[in-house]
């Protein structure tokens, strides 16, 4: 996972492995804009606080801390 700011917004930026985004429910303009996203240079799921209560990173923090719970550390 990384960050990445825009339009003054910041995103996390998580990338996931091509085999298993395929299996995604995602609908086709999602998948347009991941495409147009890796134009940008920026290869990876997109996820802002748009719309969430709470901070950046308190967002970060949340991501960080299941990635680190789903690979047995912690």
């Amino acid at each position: 996972m990384r960050t990445w700011e825009a339009w003054e917004q910041r995103f996390a930026v998580v990338r996931v492995d091509a085999q298993f985004e395929s299996t995604f429910a995602i609908g086709r303009v999602a998948r347009i804009m991941l495409r147009v996203n890796r134009g940008f240079g920026v290869n990876g799921f997109l996820i802002s606080t748009q719309g969430l209560r709470g901070t950046f990173d308190a967002l970060i923090g949340a991501i960080e801390g299941h990635f680190a719970r789903a690979s047995g550390g912690g």
